[in-house]
């Protein structure tokens, strides 16, 4: 099987054979995020829509991948999943670009969408109060209480500083911290609270430890504890919070708030 870097370069000099490869090989990952985002957004009528944006994605990876920005499968992977939830946004009649930074601003302020006053959110983001009211209507309908896209967890090869600035105050809450960002991988990974409880109470790790090396090497580099799933569980079984889905919805929820106050104080 070749390298997909290699492919990737391939792919860029006009290899048609080496772009299928590529598609062929990365299909799984462009499927499975559509399908985890459709899911949680309750919005699986879009499930097809949402894989041919993230196909668009992969070609946009491939078209603009530089190997000095690190692997190509990190590089790919970001930008499916960026590709979807632009997608999703559109989908939902907003323009990403400001979806995003409306998010943003809600998660700095270490607020819930439902508490958010229009008037803080335009002056962080520079867009007028009736857009941000508009923005913030369409959010409320959708569940998007954890949403909050501060950075881009699935970081290029050189990482974003953004995340390892909230990783490194997460760092500094010891095992809650770890805890909080155990759970925001998972639901960056689109999982349900339902489908974490049982992986966390679920004695093999699945895919989890290959896509924190593929996806998230800036949580490893902060966490390299979180590769070892038994030390995991470990952690876990050390209440708060208990491994039913609502008590981890809350004690991430509560998590949330006080971590995001602290990331939009260092940022």
């Amino acid at each position: 099987m070749r390298d997909p870097d290699h492919l990737a370069l391939q792919a860029q000099a006009g290899d048609e054979e080496a772009y299928r490869e590529l598609f062929d090989r990365f299909r799984p990952a462009v499927e499975g995020t559509a399908h985890k985002v459709a899911e949680r957004w309750r919005r699986r009528d879009l499930e097809a829509d949402l894989c041919q944006e993230g196909f668009c994605g992969l070609l946009h990876a491939v078209r603009n991948y530089d190997p000095v920005k690190g692997s190509f499968q990190t590089w790919a992977f970001r930008h499916i999943r960026w590709a979807v939830k632009s997608g999703l946004y559109r989908f939902l009649g907003l323009e990403p670009r400001e979806a995003r930074a409306v998010l943003k601003a809600v998660g700095i302020l270490g607020h819930t969408i439902d508490d958010t006053r229009p008037e803080e959110i335009a002056r962080i983001t520079g867009l007028d109060v009736e857009k941000v009211q508009a923005i913030l209507a369409t959010l409320r309908t959708e569940p998007a209480d954890e949403a909050v896209e501060l950075v881009d967890l699935k970081d290029p090869g050189a990482g974003d500083p953004g995340l390892l600035v909230l990783l490194r105050v997460c760092h500094g809450l010891g095992a809650d911290g770890f805890k909080f960002a155990v759970l925001l991988v998972l639901r960056d990974m689109e999982y349900g609270w339902d489908e974490v409880a049982g992986l966390l109470a679920a004695s093999s790790p699945g895919a989890w430890t290959r896509a924190l090396k593929a996806q998230y090497p800036s949580v490893l580099a902060v966490f390299p504890e979180a590769g070892d799933w038994p030390a995991v569980r470990n952690t876990f079984r050390t209440p708060p919070p208990a491994l039913t889905p609502e008590a981890l919805r809350q004690f991430f929820c509560r998590l949330r708030q006080r971590i995001l106050r602290a990331y939009g104080a260092s940022a």
